[in-house]
């Protein structure tokens, strides 16, 4: 049976870590906040500590994001199972949620521009994706490539 590897990516304050303590729930081990750059060592380690399912936060803002579709080809060829859960919230939730837990005179910072939300869109036909707006609790999802 092949390792399962949820990858959980969005904007700041989306709800990544609240996905994560889900699937550590529902029995995942769960890193949060790791860079794309060490993605490929970290899940070989973890699978090579007996851990089948994994879950994996990447902040979509990091600058080694661009590298996550190259990094998930190489972990399908490796046998894993990937699949891409992209969190979006519209502007006013992230606004709200990021003065609850940071610095509210900076909140305007945590709001990237529309055309950064899209992360998703890079991702790899053989990633399963599904892309979940938590301000308004909707969610869609992308199969496999065939």
């Amino acid at each position: 049976m092949p390792q399962s590897l949820v990858l959980v990516s969005g904007l700041s304050g989306s709800g990544k870590s609240i996905a994560l303590k889900v699937l550590e729930d529902a029995g995942y081990y769960c890193v949060d906040n790791l860079p794309a750059t060490l993605l490929l060592e970290v899940v070989d380690f973890l699978r090579d500590a007996g851990h089948e399912r994994v879950a994996v936060s990447v902040d979509a803002r990091s600058a080694a994001l661009a590298s996550l579709p190259e990094h998930i080809a190489k972990l399908k060829e490796r046998g894993f199972d990937c699949r891409l859960l992209y969190l979006e919230a519209n502007t006013p939730s992230l606004l709200r949620r990021f003065s609850e837990t940071r610095r509210p005179a900076s909140a305007s910072a945590a709001c990237l521009p529309t055309s950064q939300r899209s992360a998703s869109a890079s991702t790899p036909a053989t990633c399963s994706r599904a892309c979940c707006r938590t301000g308004s609790a909707t969610c869609w999802a992308w199969g496999p490539a065939r």
